[in-house]
């Protein structure tokens, strides 16, 4: 998760909105909809990433590279459509806690 504050907002209030759209995250994905639009906005990046043909080449000599099968790759598309909304709240309840927090915060050099 990464985040820009807007002008004149402290890296804290952003923190403290990061946050809050954890909690969000957590709950409210469950709901078949928010979901159904995470999904469609993941795969929907996927595809235009793989816009040419060295892009796809790229992603399936990755695969090879890896030891996986070259049909790893279209596998990508069906587990993301199989997301259940438990799903989501498991990974985030175990992943997205304070205590795998890291945070790196990059500002300008005054003076």
């Amino acid at each position: 998760m990464a985040a820009m504050p807007a002008p004149k907002v402290g890296l804290d209030t952003l923190q403290k909105a990061m946050f809050k759209q954890l909690v969000t995250l957590k709950t409210d994905l469950g709901k078949s909809e928010a979901l159904k639009r995470a999904k469609m906005q993941l795969l929907s990046s996927e595809v235009f990433q793989q816009g040419n043909l060295v892009d796809q080449s790229a992603l399936i000599g990755d695969a090879v590279a890896h030891q996986l099968p070259p049909s790893s790759v279209t596998q990508f598309y069906q587990l993301i459509r199989g997301v259940s909304a438990g799903d989501v709240r498991r990974a985030a309840n175990h992943y997205l806690v304070q205590d795998n927090l890291v945070e790196m915060r990059l500002t300008k050099k005054r003076g």
